[in-house]
């Protein structure tokens, strides 16, 4: 039986930046991230909500897993 372990993944440059656009949202506060989302869409936000303006942001900027409901369907999005 072979003991060794597997050589570590290397992530593609992709995910690298994907990893970092999340970490970077995950670290703004609900101000920057209001500022973000009017950058993005083009228009004010009302909800105070910081995981609603997280996953908004992270949805329209094509991170796609943030996108989908917890049980695996992806996300409706209303219309106004």
């Amino acid at each position: 039986m072979d003991t060794r372990l597997p050589a570590p993944r290397k992530e593609k440059a992709l995910e690298t930046t994907v990893r970092k656009k999340i970490e970077a949202l995950r670290h703004m506060t609900v101000g920057q991230l209001k500022k973000k989302y009017a950058e993005v869409f083009g228009e004010e936000t009302r909800p105070h909500h910081k995981h609603f303006l997280f996953r908004c942001i992270a949805c329209q900027c094509g991170l796609g897993s943030f996108c989908a409901q917890e049980d695996g369907r992806p996300a409706r999005r209303e219309v106004v």
